[in-house]
């Protein structure tokens, strides 16, 4: 099963958890965003947002002036603090993709998994998460500029589709611009790291999808630069 397939399976559950509540419509709307649009600021500390299909790109503000910049998939929620932890101050929610997502009332999510999901791994699996996105955001501003294009590619195939063994397929929204943007480097210093991954073999730049064609060698180079 791939990661996607996955991510999708996690919602659904979560989804069928709340439904389980007569009054689920009168506290969750399921709601479109186009690509390119943002989940309107007002709302977006205030609810809880659960993606059923498509990428999101959020910024959350982690203090000292520092964004945490993170790809949510199908499964993911904006934030999702438990009552122990503060509300992080996410600051845009901007569609990568087409996406679908429910607007929860955080009041009702909480009493229903106070319920559905005593132990709270819900909460523990996004509280996990968040540790990690945070501890490769510090990581990554340790990085030379070429091995942050390595990690943010790196990132970016784990919500691929793996086609063969060696071969995956990124996401749609996989441009020069988008691992540049995620990386903070130059869109022309990116552009050249990214075409000598091209004329080595290792990634294949179309028009309408990137792959990368030999997942064994671009380990490799990740392993070499102390990535993995």
């Amino acid at each position: 099963m791939s990661p996607n397939n996955i991510a999708e399976d996690t919602a659904s559950h979560i989804l069928t958890l709340l439904k389980k509540d007569a009054d689920f419509h009168n506290h969750c709307t399921q709601e479109v965003l186009k690509t390119g649009s943002t989940i309107p600021l007002s709302g977006l500390n205030n609810n809880l947002y659960l993606i059923e299909n498509g990428f999101l790109s959020c910024l959350r503000d982690i203090g000292l002036d520092e964004h945490l910049h993170m790809l949510l998939q199908p499964g993911d929620f904006s934030s999702l603090p438990s009552d122990s932890e503060e509300i992080p101050e996410i600051t845009e929610c901007k569609a990568l993709t087409e996406v679908t997502y429910w607007k929860i009332d955080t009041a009702f999510f909480k009493k229903r998994m106070s319920r559905e999901d005593p132990d709270g791994e819900i909460f523990a699996k996004y509280a996990t998460q968040s540790r990690k996105n945070i501890e490769e955001h510090f990581l990554m501003d340790r990085m030379h500029p070429e091995e942050r294009i390595y990690f943010s590619l790196r990132l970016m195939m784990q919500l691929s589709s793996p086609i063969s063994t060696n071969v995956t397929q990124l996401p749609s929204f996989v441009t020069n611009e988008t691992i540049a943007e995620y990386a903070l480097t130059p869109a022309n210093y990116t552009l050249n790291i990214l075409q000598k991954l091209q004329e080595e073999q290792i990634l294949s730049i179309g028009v309408d999808h990137w792959l990368i064609i030999d997942v064994a060698a671009f380990h490799t180079i990740l392993q070499a630069k102390n990535i993995l």
